[in-house]
């Protein structure tokens, strides 16, 4: 074969490893595309809000669906079976009033509404992310002072200084989540 092609044989242009890849056109569907992004969307806030609030993954909640426009209600209603199965929904339904007990996150124009009070023990929940936000205050805390000490600053190799700082970057964002799964539970209660 390697004789074949450095002599220049034709037949080597012939042989599938020498074959150009096959160009493909028309295979993709925007609306579709759009469709999916929505969707993994839409289960993943539902998915983070349950995870948040400590919903025990076995329960099925109900899902309120508010201030939808057109194209999303088609795609709640084309995709029901699934949102129910991936996100562990019982019931989705159209509605623009609060329940009680509820929490509520936003996917495009729509807020999607969880009552989940009946679900979970508030008060305990609000103790245990007080808990965790207080825990993760005080890390910033000692990240901040160390940052903050020159001498660490400046003997502490680059990628140390620079790890501390992404860990406290990231450590803030924990806290204002878990400041905003608070709100939400302070408002559900």
């Amino acid at each position: 074969l390697h004789r074949q092609i450095s002599s220049g044989n034709n037949e080597a242009d012939k042989l599938l490893i020498f074959a150009k890849w096959p160009e493909y056109s028309g295979l993709s569907d925007k609306d579709a595309d759009d469709d999916m992004d929505w969707l993994q969307r839409v289960i993943g806030e539902i998915r983070s809000v349950r995870s948040d609030m400590n919903v025990p993954a076995g329960a099925k909640i109900p899902l309120q669906v508010k201030e939808a426009g057109s194209i999303t209600k088609a795609r709640v209603q084309r995709y029901e079976d699934i949102i129910k199965r991936m996100a562990r929904i019982e019931e989705i339904n159209f509605g623009e009033t609060l329940p009680a007990g509820a929490i509520q996150t936003v996917v495009d124009e729509a807020t999607l509404i969880l009552p989940i009070a009946d679900f979970i023990d508030v008060e305990k929940e609000q103790e245990r992310l007080l808990k965790a936000k207080a825990k993760l205050e005080k890390e910033v805390q000692k990240i901040e002072k160390q940052l903050s000490n020159q001498k660490f600053v400046e003997n502490a190799p680059a990628e140390i200084v620079e790890e501390q700082k992404n860990r406290k970057e990231e450590t803030q964002k924990t806290i204002s989540k878990l400041s905003q799964a608070l709100e939400q539970l302070q408002r559900a209660a």
